[in-house]
């Protein structure tokens, strides 16, 4: 799960992304470094297509 602070309709929000994954690399840091590549990626495009800003 992850968030971000932002602003719709003019009032603070959190745009808030949760995962779940079907079959996780058994590798935590491998897993922890995708999972991280994916929200850096995902989540500014998902907030601006929401109409919410940071």
């Amino acid at each position: 799960m992850a968030y971000s602070a932002c602003t719709y309709a003019g009032e603070p929000r959190r745009y808030v992304v949760e995962l779940w994954v079907q079959k996780p690399s058994a590798d935590v840091n491998e897993r922890r470094e995708d999972l991280a590549r994916f929200i850096t990626a995902y989540l500014p495009a998902a907030q601006k297509a929401a109409g919410c800003t940071p």
